[in-house]
Formats: C-alpha cells, structure tokens, sequence
C-alpha cells in the first residue's frame, strides 16, 4: 500500500473513502467485540478454531482500515 492516494482523486472522492472506511472500523470493531465475547464465554467449543481463525483475520483487517483510515486523515487534513 502507497502512502498517499491517487492524487488525481478529488476531495469529496477521498472524502467518501474516508467515511466508508470508518464505517467498515465500526463494523469491524463490534464483530471483534462478539467473537471476543463468544472465545471468553467458551459458547461454542466445537468453533474454538474457527473463532481464533476469524478474531486473527478480523484484527488484521482492522489495523489495515486504520492505517488507511490514518492515511487518508493526512491527505484530507482533518
């Protein structure tokens, strides 16, 4: 991942990707709160690895949404 965003890319373009993204990281923060629950209650045993598997790929997510999301803050100067 670049840096910077095309700099062809217009305000409100940038601006609509800003938003996008931190509605994706409000999403992405509440499935990391459910499936943490799920792990800490021990709910469904049977899924152990799937819910590791999906908290790991999750958080991954996350952190590149917010590195995005940094990114684009930047440019946009907000």
């Amino acid at each position: 991942m670049s840096n910077s965003y095309d700099k062809t890319s217009t305000y409100e373009e940038l601006k609509q990707l800003y938003d996008q993204l931190q509605t994706n990281i409000e999403q992405t923060e509440k499935l990391l709160t459910h499936l943490t629950g799920i792990k800490a209650r021990n709910c469904l045993p049977h899924k152990a690895l799937y819910i590791d598997r999906m908290l790991t790929e999750q958080h991954e997510k996350y952190q590149l949404d917010l590195n995005k999301r940094a990114i684009l803050k930047q440019q946009l100067n907000i």
